[in-house]
């Protein structure tokens, strides 16, 4: 049985992630809440307990919000279809205004999109 924290929506926000090295290695959000995001790559990121940095632009009222969002991996899958490396990821030292940031964008697809509620 899964816990959730806090509400998630499906997403396809295209996002990247910086990990250890600096590079930049782009992925898709495919869920998310203030709590944390799945994310999908077809670039491997580490293991869990690795740190990485999320980058994301999203769209609150037609005002778009860039959020740099420290994370760490909880969760790992392959998923062979198409060769994508699904990732649990879990927010780390948020700052308020990156949660008030994150739950307006949650809220506002809750309303707009209540059938992306998973």
């Amino acid at each position: 049985q899964i816990i959730r924290k806090s509400q998630c929506v499906k997403t396809a926000i295209e996002a990247e992630a910086t990990v250890n090295s600096g590079s930049s290695i782009p992925l898709i959000i495919t869920n998310l809440s203030a709590a944390g995001a799945e994310i999908s790559t077809h670039t491997e990121l580490g293991g869990i307990g690795t740190l990485i940095e999320l980058s994301v632009k999203v769209k609150i009222h037609e005002k778009e919000i860039s959020l740099r969002l420290q994370s760490i991996i909880r969760s790992f899958k392959a998923i062979n279809k198409q060769d994508a490396l699904r990732y649990g990821v879990e927010f780390t030292s948020l700052q308020a205004e990156q949660i008030f940031s994150l739950r307006s964008f949650i809220y506002q697809e809750l309303v707009e999109n209540p059938n992306n509620i998973v």
